[in-house]
């Protein structure tokens, strides 16, 4: 009613003048009359006609307030109702302000009286109650010499859980319990026991100082679970255990029924999940999984303050790959021998009786030598050596000897003795070749480091060393060529010698097998998630190094050729030439090494197609491990292993 007042006044006037502004009191013919006399008014108008307007009211339109304390209000000046002053147009509250939860005790209203806001939590600073928050699950803290509201430390979580019924909305957990009915004084043992037990909605309370949770843990939608309470189910997030707050202990047992290795797994988390105070230290428990903190996959409703995961190695023992097995050796090629008739051994140049033995049979062959673990390195067989035609008495009729057989892998056999009519040249039967060795055989393929996710998991694409190829075999020694006869008269004719078998080569020596690889180890894998992280870190540190590869296994000796057949005529007639010696059998060729596998990768995180929302949080990693060193020979050392911070998580 001041304001409205004040306008009407106002108006009045400036219509009494004949003006149409509020800035002047001009006529229409440009000249200013004086009004009330000439005495400036606070009225919006030049009373004076000096060109100012309400020049002796400077506090128009300036703050002000009126009452003091929870009473005071805010205004402006504004002019007087008799126009002869610039007044405050704010009024003093009259009624005192509510208590707010950070006010407490007798509070001065600033009215002239006191509000009653309640006891203070903190008195010189001594909290008055232990407790406080929601069902008194939170801690009470003051500062020094405080009296007042102090702070109440509890889980964020306990927020969402106002109004829950405090005696169904909580079960509760300690490690040194045994089986129990969740309540204070009947707790579980086991964290996912009592996670299995609840509903959604509820929440799982953990004590974390009385012992470790040899377990891991798989998160319910909407059941949320907060560690850090103490003897007596007080919380604390404060440095009273050490180096950090007294998270709840997690160390993961080796469980096989479970597709993910991990402290804790968070899958289809569609409802708000919290997970607070826990410390999972963890390690892989299956041979080639990756190992995993915290495991999230399509969690966007979960939500993780003051806890830490720090991946640790696998635990399955590690081992290098398998050596090759040795090649066989391979056989020895027999010396040829001369053959028996009638009971009589032919060992010297003997008169055969015309139309007798027409054809005397030569003399037994040294056969080939055998490799039965590779036959295709079996040696040559020794060639035949002949006796001459007596139907005819021709020497030049005489059959032919033998060349030595080559052996399978191609090497040849010895040429058979010469015969040259005309000048009368004889020649024994030639030596076979020996086999030719290999080079060693190639190494297996390098182990990589590089990821995809499969399965809903983090996997190496190359993770174990390739195994090594196996060595050729040896090749045989080719078979000594036969000799030719020596004709004693036209009827009368020596036996050739045959040559001796060739050796059979060794067998090929196996690759040498891969070394393992290491998987990844990961503080925390997000995928398809959104999450919500408060003061916590992630952290992979130490990867173990990749496993040798094994040594290739060494190629079989090849064996010795057999030698020929030699014997001596009698005294006045020619020797027969020698049979040709057979080959010695090449060695097999060594196998190649094993790679090395993989070194392990580190990642403080590694998030796919993932929205990580971060307060105060940490992602580390270092020291991954190194490739392992390949197998003797030519096996090629694993990659080593990467370290990220972070992949895609921030």
């Amino acid at each position: 009613m001041k304001r409205l007042g004040f306008l009407v006044i106002t108006f009045a006037l400036l219509a009494a003048c004949g003006g149409d502004e509020a800035t002047s009191n001009n006529n229409n013919n440009g000249t200013c009359t004086p009004t009330l006399g000439g005495v400036e008014a606070c009225d919006g108008v030049d009373n004076d006609c000096d060109g100012e307007i309400d020049e002796d009211f400077p506090d128009l339109g300036e703050s002000c307030s009126a009452g003091e304390g929870l009473c005071q209000a805010s205004g402006v000046f504004v002019c007087s109702p008799d126009l002869t002053e610039a007044v405050c147009d704010a009024e003093a509250l009259d009624a005192a302000l509510t208590c707010t939860p950070d006010v407490c005790g007798m509070v001065d209203d600033g009215c002239g009286g006191t509000i009653d806001c309640g006891e203070c939590p903190c008195a010189d600073g001594v909290p008055t109650s232990e407790t406080c928050g929601t069902c008194d699950l939170g801690t009470q803290t003051c500062g020094a010499n405080e009296t007042g509201a102090g702070v109440c430390v509890r889980p964020r979580g306990l927020d969402s859980l106002e109004g829950a019924d405090c005696d169904a909305g909580f079960l509760y957990v300690t490690a040194s319990a045994t089986a129990g009915t969740g309540t204070q004084a009947d707790p579980f043992g086991s964290i996912q026991d009592a996670i299995d037990a609840a509903s959604a909605g509820q929440a799982v309370l953990v004590r974390s100082d009385d012992g470790v949770y040899a377990e891991t843990i798989v998160l319910k939608n909407g059941v949320h679970v907060f560690g850090g309470y103490l003897d007596e189910w007080k919380y604390t997030t404060t440095e009273e255990m050490g180096a950090r707050a007294p998270r709840a202990e997690l160390v993961l047992q080796s469980d096989n029924s479970l597709t993910v290795s991990a402290a804790v797994q968070a899958i289809d988390i569609t409802d708000e999940t919290w997970l607070s105070m826990i410390h999972g230290e963890l390690g892989g428990s299956v041979q080639g999984r990756a190992s995993y903190g915290l495991y999230a996959v399509r969690a966007d409703g979960l939500r993780v303050e003051h806890s830490d995961f720090p991946a640790q190695p696998p635990l399955y023992s590690m081992q290098a790959g398998t050596n090759g097995v040795n090649g066989d050796p391979g056989g020895n090629g027999e010396s040829a021998f001369r053959s028996t008739l009638g009971g009589l051994f032919f060992e010297d140049c003997v008169d055969f009786i015309a139309n007798a033995y027409s054809v005397i049979p030569g003399n037994y062959i040294g056969d080939a030598g055998e490799n039965a673990s590779c036959p295709q390195a079996n040696g040559g067989a020794g060639g035949e050596g002949q006796s001459g035609d007596s139907t005819t008495g021709s020497f030049v009729e005489i059959n032919a000897n033998t060349s030595g057989q080559a052996a399978a892998a191609g090497t040849n056999g010895g040429p058979r003795g010469l015969y040259i009519p005309v000048q009368m040249i004889t020649a024994p039967g030639g030596d076979g070749d020996d086999g030719m060795a290999e080079l060693a055989a190639a190494g297996g393929t390098a182990a990589a480091n590089t990821f995809q996710v499969a399965n809903d998991q983090l996997e190496n694409t190359t993770q174990d060393g390739g195994t090594g190829t196996t060595g050729a075999v040896g090749a045989g020694g080719g078979g000594g060529g036969g000799s030719l006869a020596t004709q004693i008269n036209p009827t009368q004719f020596s036996l050739g010698n045959a040559g001796g078998g060739g050796g059979a080569g060794g067998c090929g020596g196996t690759g040498g097998g891969g070394g393992l690889g290491v998987p990844p180890m990961v503080g925390l894998f997000a995928l398809d998630s959104d999450l919500q992280i408060f003061d916590s870190t992630f952290s992979a540190d130490g990867g173990p190094n990749g496993n040798a590869g094994g040594n290739a296994g060494v190629g079989g000796a090849g064996g010795s050729g057999g030698t020929g057949a030699n014997s001596q005529c009698q005294s006045g007639f020619a020797s027969p030439y020698i049979g040709g010696a057979g080959g010695d059998g090449a060695p097999g060729q060594d196998g190649g090494g094993g790679a090395g596998g993989a070194g392990g990768s580190v990642f403080g995180g590694y998030c796919v197609n993932s929205n990580i929302t971060v307060e105060n949080t940490e992602f580390t990693a270092s020291n991954p491990g190194t490739g392992g060193a390949g197998g003797m020979p030519n096996g090629p050392a694993g990659a080593d292993g990467t370290a990220e911070n972070e992949v895609d998580c921030l």
